[in-house]
């Protein structure tokens, strides 16, 4: 953590961030099980979001995601990462 926090220190600009509160896991309704507390959005709807965001507001050079569910995020950063309209 103290070396993102120190490479983080060069980079950040708040005025260039955008940060997304993701809620997900047990949280979300499924069609496939129900409960859940809302209707959450899937990989791909997040991905196309961030795109569009980053579309409209190009100087944009990081996101913070936070959410409860690590593995929905670790699998949104995969996506992220995979995308070629991204700039790593």
């Amino acid at each position: 953590f103290q070396y993102n926090l120190t490479a983080l220190q060069h980079t950040f600009d708040p005025f260039r961030t955008v940060a997304f509160p993701i809620r997900h896991s047990d949280k979300c309704y499924r069609e496939d099980r129900g409960g859940g507390e809302m209707q959450c959005w899937s990989l791909q709807e997040l991905d196309s979001l961030l795109y569009a965001v980053h579309d409209l507001k190009p100087t944009l050079n990081s996101l913070i995601f936070t959410s409860e569910d690590t593995a929905f995020v670790d699998s949104l950063i995969d996506e992220i990462r995979a995308n070629p309209n991204y700039s790593a």
